[in-house]
């Protein structure tokens, strides 16, 4: 297979191809039918990378229509992609959870919440800031307002914003896992809260 062959690439393309030296091998040409391609794996990757490179937009919408047709098809090239690269993958994430840590907390609160069905939406948690004037209700600080589960998600609680209270980070922290209502309107609806 290896054996030298007669034949060169016609492209001369390519760096690796231009600094080609000696026999050219059956190896160096992709197989096309029952023949060789004209031209060299190396010229021919170039070519292809250029031609995306020169027809962006149609590719990408090609590429998108392509994973809508096949889902189970992405979804193999996804884990074999990630079983290929398992360690440059969890360094990347490990990267992105340290650079992004309110974002990270942020989507575990909401894979938690997806599983009971439920969970705070971003407007919904704008209401409740603003329905307790930006502050926390603890210690009346204004800074690094967090959201606290009035129930805690490990105890049960729900992810709505009849079970969150604006509270700053150490306050929060303070709190933990407590079953503790700092809101002055405990027992009111929230409906009646903010129509104000």
């Amino acid at each position: 297979m290896n054996a030298p062959c007669a034949r060169h690439c016609p492209r001369q393309q390519s760096p690796e191809c231009q600094q080609r030296t000696g026999w050219w091998t059956e190896a160096d040409f992709d197989r096309k039918g029952s023949g060789l391609h004209s031209f060299c794996k190396s010229c021919r990757r170039l070519s292809a990378r250029l031609y995306k490179k020169a027809h962006r937009a149609e590719m990408t919408v090609y590429l998108n229509d392509w994973k809508q047709d096949h889902p189970g098809r992405m979804q193999v090239l996804r884990r074999n992609h990630y079983i290929g690269h398992r360690e440059a993958e969890k360094a990347k994430t490990a990267a992105w959870k340290r650079a992004n840590p309110i974002l990270h907390r942020g989507h575990q609160r909401l894979r938690a919440a997806a599983k009971k069905g439920r969970w705070l939406r971003d407007c919904e948690w704008n209401e409740v800031i603003h329905a307790y004037g930006h502050k926390c209700l603890r210690c009346g600080s204004p800074e690094r307002i967090t959201v606290d589960h009035i129930i805690p998600l490990k105890k049960g609680g729900t992810d709505t914003k009849e079970n969150v209270q604006p509270l700053c980070l150490s306050c929060n922290c303070w709190k933990g896992v407590q079953i503790l209502d700092f809101r002055p309107d405990q027992g009111l609806r929230w409906s009646s809260l903010i129509a104000f």
